[in-house]
């Protein structure tokens, strides 16, 4: 059993996936992250990018090219990316992708129920283990 465990808090969701792959087939691996407040900013963000998406599109049937609904949506996405920006270099100093982000916790989807109920008690976990003291 010792020999499953593993400690997800520096790896990538390929390495989780390729470890558990030696002892069943694996459909896919995800990570849970912690955000820490960030995660709104980012949905809101995107909001906005649909809605510009959409005002693009109508003003093309139009035949226009700007509109003051349009610009306010720029201007609003450009302040939402900047408070991005400011909030992730204010919570994580080396900030640079999605990865980045600290993990909670991983899920490992498996191929069907009997390679699951074989390997249950494969603990994927993320707090220190006594052996790396």
């Amino acid at each position: 059993r010792r020999q499953r465990q593993m400690c997800i808090r520096d790896r990538k969701e390929d390495e989780v996936k390729a470890f558990f792959t030696q002892f069943c087939e694996i459909v896919e691996v995800k990570f849970a992250r912690d955000y820490e407040g960030t995660l709104g900013i980012f949905r809101d963000a995107a909001k906005i990018e649909e809605k510009i998406r959409y005002e693009e599109a109508r003003l093309k049937l139009k035949k226009q090219i700007v509109s003051r609904k349009l610009m306010k949506l720029k201007k609003e996405l450009e302040y939402k990316k900047t408070k991005a920006k400011t909030t992730l270099k204010t919570k994580f100093k080396s900030f640079s992708s999605h990865e980045d982000y600290p993990v909670i916790c991983g899920y490992v989807i498996f191929n069907n129920a009997a390679d699951r109920v074989r390997i249950h008690r494969c603990l994927l976990y993320t707090s220190p283990s006594p052996r790396d003291s």
